[in-house]
């Protein structure tokens, strides 16, 4: 009986490890989600909250964070304000070809929580 019980615990424990690494493989953003778009901003900041930049202007999200988070419900969101320039890449035929686009963003730290502020928006030229 405790070999069986070992058993199912074992086959549990790699069938969980094996989809926690799938779904952490299908859902790191990258460049390569959307090529058109160059996102600017301080290299100060900290890493998790670049990559939660990232992730909410590529429209991936990253394993573990989700609104839901039982801190932010109970004590409100940890926020970080920085300001984010978004490039988008060809947006027209003509040139100036590029649009530039400046971001507040509050991001919090303990969730996937993101709040945009759109404060200028122009064409430009590049490559």
């Amino acid at each position: 009986m405790k070999k069986l019980i070992s058993l199912c615990l074992i086959l549990a424990f790699v069938f969980g490890t094996l989809q926690i690494a799938a779904y952490a493989d299908s859902e790191t953003p990258t460049l390569s989600h959307k090529q058109n778009i160059t996102i600017l901003f301080s290299e100060e900041l900290p890493q998790d909250i670049q990559n939660k930049i990232y992730a909410h202007f590529y429209g991936v999200s990253f394993p573990g964070d989700n609104q839901d988070n039982i801190l932010c419900s109970l004590f409100g969101h940890k926020l970080t304000t920085t300001s984010t320039t978004v490039i988008t890449h060809n947006v027209y035929s003509n040139a100036p070809r590029c649009v530039e686009e400046l971001y507040n963003l509050s991001v919090c730290s303990r969730c996937d929580y993101v709040s945009q502020e759109l404060i200028s928006r122009s064409r430009i030229y590049c490559h």
